[in-house]
Protein backbone atom coordinates (compact mmCIF):
# COMPACT_ATOMS: atom_id res chain seq x y z
CA UNK A 1 0.00 0.00 0.00
CA UNK A 2 1.36 3.42 -0.97
CA UNK A 3 1.25 6.21 1.56
CA UNK A 4 1.12 9.76 0.26
CA UNK A 5 2.61 12.25 2.68
CA UNK A 6 1.25 15.74 2.02
CA UNK A 7 2.65 18.59 4.06
CA UNK A 8 0.80 21.87 4.15
CA UNK A 9 2.97 24.62 2.72
CA UNK A 10 3.40 27.98 4.43
CA UNK A 11 4.76 29.49 1.21
CA UNK A 12 1.42 30.57 -0.21
CA UNK A 13 1.13 34.28 -1.03
CA UNK A 14 -0.94 36.48 1.27
CA UNK A 15 -4.68 36.85 0.69
CA UNK A 16 -4.33 40.12 -1.20
CA UNK A 17 -1.90 38.64 -3.71
CA UNK A 18 -4.24 35.69 -4.22
CA UNK A 19 -7.44 37.74 -4.58
CA UNK A 20 -5.99 40.57 -6.65
CA UNK A 21 -4.25 38.20 -9.03
CA UNK A 22 -7.55 37.87 -10.90
CA UNK A 23 -9.56 40.85 -9.73
CA UNK A 24 -12.87 40.54 -11.54
CA UNK A 25 -14.39 43.78 -10.24
CA UNK A 26 -12.53 45.93 -12.79
CA UNK A 27 -15.02 44.58 -15.34
CA UNK A 28 -17.69 46.70 -13.64
CA UNK A 29 -16.50 49.86 -15.45
CA UNK A 30 -16.99 48.36 -18.90
CA UNK A 31 -20.14 48.53 -20.99
CA UNK A 32 -22.02 50.97 -23.23
CA UNK A 33 -21.21 54.59 -22.48
CA UNK A 34 -18.58 53.73 -19.85
CA UNK A 35 -16.07 56.25 -21.20
CA UNK A 36 -18.63 59.09 -21.19
CA UNK A 37 -19.74 58.14 -17.69
CA UNK A 38 -16.17 58.15 -16.37
CA UNK A 39 -15.41 61.49 -18.05
CA UNK A 40 -18.41 63.04 -16.31
CA UNK A 41 -17.57 61.39 -12.99
CA UNK A 42 -13.98 62.62 -12.95
CA UNK A 43 -14.90 66.16 -14.01
CA UNK A 44 -17.52 66.38 -11.25
CA UNK A 45 -15.15 64.82 -8.71
CA UNK A 46 -12.39 67.35 -9.33
CA UNK A 47 -14.95 70.15 -9.19
CA UNK A 48 -15.34 69.26 -5.49
CA UNK A 49 -11.70 70.27 -4.94
CA UNK A 50 -9.72 73.43 -5.52
CA UNK A 51 -7.43 71.70 -8.04
CA UNK A 52 -6.25 74.23 -10.61
CA UNK A 53 -5.32 73.46 -14.23
CA UNK A 54 -1.98 71.66 -14.45
CA UNK A 55 -2.16 70.47 -10.84
CA UNK A 56 0.22 67.79 -9.57
CA UNK A 57 -2.06 64.82 -8.87
CA UNK A 58 -1.23 61.43 -7.34
CA UNK A 59 -3.71 58.56 -7.60
CA UNK A 60 -3.64 55.80 -5.01
CA UNK A 61 -4.73 52.47 -6.51
CA UNK A 62 -5.09 53.56 -10.12
CA UNK A 63 -6.41 50.23 -11.42
CA UNK A 64 -6.59 50.28 -15.21
CA UNK A 65 -5.52 53.93 -15.34
CA UNK A 66 -8.81 55.52 -16.43
CA UNK A 67 -8.47 58.51 -14.11
CA UNK A 68 -4.80 59.02 -14.98
CA UNK A 69 -5.75 59.02 -18.67
CA UNK A 70 -8.48 61.59 -18.04
CA UNK A 71 -6.35 63.84 -15.83
CA UNK A 72 -3.37 63.84 -18.20
CA UNK A 73 -5.68 64.60 -21.13
CA UNK A 74 -6.97 67.62 -19.20
CA UNK A 75 -3.50 69.02 -18.58
CA UNK A 76 -2.72 67.77 -15.10
CA UNK A 77 0.67 66.38 -14.14
CA UNK A 78 0.00 62.90 -12.85
CA UNK A 79 1.59 60.03 -10.98
CA UNK A 80 0.14 56.82 -9.60
CA UNK A 81 0.78 53.97 -7.21
CA UNK A 82 -0.76 50.50 -7.33
CA UNK A 83 -0.14 47.18 -5.58
CA UNK A 84 -1.02 44.90 -8.52
CA UNK A 85 2.10 44.38 -10.68
CA UNK A 86 0.26 43.59 -13.92
CA UNK A 87 -1.71 46.84 -13.70
CA UNK A 88 1.48 48.84 -13.08
CA UNK A 89 2.99 47.34 -16.24
CA UNK A 90 -0.21 47.95 -18.22
CA UNK A 91 -0.55 51.61 -17.21
CA UNK A 92 3.17 52.36 -17.47
CA UNK A 93 3.02 51.11 -21.06
CA UNK A 94 0.54 53.93 -21.75
CA UNK A 95 3.22 56.44 -20.72
CA UNK A 96 2.17 57.23 -17.16
CA UNK A 97 4.56 57.81 -14.24
CA UNK A 98 3.49 54.94 -11.99
CA UNK A 99 5.04 52.91 -9.20
CA UNK A 100 4.41 49.53 -7.59
CA UNK A 101 3.54 49.67 -3.89
CA UNK A 102 1.59 51.86 -1.49
CA UNK A 103 1.74 55.54 -0.68
CA UNK A 104 3.54 54.64 2.56
CA UNK A 105 6.50 53.47 0.46
CA UNK A 106 6.19 56.10 -2.29
CA UNK A 107 9.45 57.81 -3.16
CA UNK A 108 8.63 59.11 -6.64
CA UNK A 109 10.25 62.20 -8.15
CA UNK A 110 8.67 65.48 -7.11
CA UNK A 111 6.74 63.67 -4.40
CA UNK A 112 4.68 66.64 -3.19
CA UNK A 113 1.23 67.03 -4.72
CA UNK A 114 -1.61 69.51 -5.01
CA UNK A 115 -4.18 66.70 -4.94
CA UNK A 116 -4.21 63.02 -4.01
CA UNK A 117 -7.17 60.92 -5.15
CA UNK A 118 -8.34 57.45 -4.11
CA UNK A 119 -11.42 56.04 -5.83
CA UNK A 120 -12.74 52.97 -4.00
CA UNK A 121 -9.44 52.13 -2.32
CA UNK A 122 -9.88 52.87 1.38
CA UNK A 123 -12.47 50.14 1.90
CA UNK A 124 -9.71 47.66 1.04
CA UNK A 125 -7.56 48.81 3.98
CA UNK A 126 -7.75 47.91 7.66
CA UNK A 127 -7.69 50.52 10.42
CA UNK A 128 -3.91 50.63 10.78
CA UNK A 129 -3.44 50.82 7.02
CA UNK A 130 -6.01 53.62 6.79
CA UNK A 131 -4.13 55.74 9.30
CA UNK A 132 -0.76 54.94 7.71
CA UNK A 133 -2.17 55.93 4.31
CA UNK A 134 -3.58 59.22 5.58
CA UNK A 135 -0.33 59.99 7.44
CA UNK A 136 1.59 59.40 4.21
CA UNK A 137 -0.89 61.52 2.25
CA UNK A 138 -0.33 64.37 4.71
CA UNK A 139 3.41 64.04 4.11
CA UNK A 140 3.01 64.08 0.31
CA UNK A 141 0.56 67.01 0.11
CA UNK A 142 1.76 70.57 -0.22
CA UNK A 143 0.34 72.93 2.43
CA UNK A 144 -3.23 73.63 1.33
CA UNK A 145 -3.29 70.50 -0.87
CA UNK A 146 -6.22 68.10 -0.75
CA UNK A 147 -7.04 64.40 -0.70
CA UNK A 148 -10.24 63.23 -2.40
CA UNK A 149 -11.58 59.88 -1.21
CA UNK A 150 -14.51 57.89 -2.63
CA UNK A 151 -15.80 54.77 -0.86
CA UNK A 152 -19.04 52.81 -0.58
CA UNK A 153 -21.09 54.31 2.25
CA UNK A 154 -21.70 51.65 4.89
CA UNK A 155 -24.53 53.77 6.34
CA UNK A 156 -26.63 53.74 3.16
CA UNK A 157 -29.60 51.41 2.63
CA UNK A 158 -28.54 51.14 -1.03
CA UNK A 159 -24.91 50.20 -0.51
CA UNK A 160 -25.16 46.55 0.53
CA UNK A 161 -23.83 45.18 -2.77
CA UNK A 162 -21.10 47.83 -2.97
CA UNK A 163 -19.98 47.22 0.60
CA UNK A 164 -20.31 43.44 0.85
CA UNK A 165 -20.11 42.25 -2.76
CA UNK A 166 -16.32 42.44 -2.95
CA UNK A 167 -14.40 39.91 -0.80
CA UNK A 168 -11.39 42.23 -0.64
CA UNK A 169 -13.31 44.89 1.33
CA UNK A 170 -12.13 44.90 4.95
CA UNK A 171 -13.40 48.27 6.26
CA UNK A 172 -16.97 49.53 6.23
CA UNK A 173 -16.74 53.31 6.14
CA UNK A 174 -18.99 56.32 6.53
CA UNK A 175 -18.37 60.01 6.05
CA UNK A 176 -18.12 60.43 9.81
CA UNK A 177 -15.51 57.66 10.07
CA UNK A 178 -13.35 59.01 7.25
CA UNK A 179 -13.52 62.56 8.55
CA UNK A 180 -12.47 61.34 12.01
CA UNK A 181 -9.51 59.44 10.59
CA UNK A 182 -8.54 62.46 8.51
CA UNK A 183 -8.49 64.71 11.56
CA UNK A 184 -6.38 62.16 13.43
CA UNK A 185 -3.86 62.36 10.57
CA UNK A 186 -3.78 66.16 10.74
CA UNK A 187 -6.04 66.82 7.75
CA UNK A 188 -8.95 69.24 7.78
CA UNK A 189 -12.15 67.72 6.29
CA UNK A 190 -14.20 70.22 4.30
CA UNK A 191 -16.64 68.15 2.21
CA UNK A 192 -18.60 64.91 2.57
CA UNK A 193 -21.49 63.90 0.36
CA UNK A 194 -22.80 61.78 -2.49
CA UNK A 195 -20.28 60.62 -5.02
CA UNK A 196 -20.96 62.42 -8.31
CA UNK A 197 -24.09 61.06 -9.96
CA UNK A 198 -23.60 60.78 -13.67
CA UNK A 199 -26.12 61.23 -16.45
CA UNK A 200 -23.93 60.09 -19.36
CA UNK A 201 -23.81 56.52 -20.67
CA UNK A 202 -25.96 53.52 -19.88
CA UNK A 203 -29.36 52.50 -21.19
CA UNK A 204 -31.59 54.93 -19.25
CA UNK A 205 -32.36 58.41 -20.54
CA UNK A 206 -31.06 61.40 -18.60
CA UNK A 207 -34.60 62.19 -17.49
CA UNK A 208 -35.07 58.66 -16.16
CA UNK A 209 -31.76 58.88 -14.31
CA UNK A 210 -32.72 62.19 -12.72
CA UNK A 211 -35.97 60.63 -11.48
CA UNK A 212 -34.12 57.61 -10.07
CA UNK A 213 -31.62 59.85 -8.29
CA UNK A 214 -34.47 61.95 -6.88
CA UNK A 215 -36.23 58.85 -5.55
CA UNK A 216 -33.01 57.58 -4.02
CA UNK A 217 -32.38 60.94 -2.38
CA UNK A 218 -35.81 60.80 -0.77
CA UNK A 219 -35.35 57.22 0.50
CA UNK A 220 -31.77 57.72 1.62
CA UNK A 221 -32.73 60.70 3.79
CA UNK A 222 -29.20 61.85 4.25
CA UNK A 223 -27.37 58.67 3.29
CA UNK A 224 -25.54 57.90 0.04
CA UNK A 225 -24.59 54.62 -1.62
CA UNK A 226 -21.11 55.98 -2.30
CA UNK A 227 -19.61 58.98 -0.60
CA UNK A 228 -16.88 61.35 -1.63
CA UNK A 229 -14.94 63.22 1.01
CA UNK A 230 -12.33 65.93 0.59
CA UNK A 231 -9.79 66.96 3.22
CA UNK A 232 -7.01 69.51 3.01
CA UNK A 233 -3.52 69.79 4.39
CA UNK A 234 -3.70 72.85 6.66
CA UNK A 235 -1.60 75.70 5.29
CA UNK A 236 -2.02 77.49 8.60
CA UNK A 237 -3.49 76.64 12.02
CA UNK A 238 -7.33 76.64 11.88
Amino acid sequence: MAVLDITKSDDRPDWRSRCYGDYAFYDDVDGPGAADRLNEKYAKSLALTSAAPSSRILEIGFGTGDFLDWAAKHGHRTAGIEIIPSLVDQVRAKGHDVSLGTIVDYRGPGATFDLIVAFHVFEHLDREELLDTLDAAYHHLRPGGEILIEVPNAASPFSHQLVHGDPTHVSYLTAKAINHLGRVAGLRPHYAGNAPRTLAGGQRSKTAKRLVYLARNIVEAGFASSITTASEHPSAPP
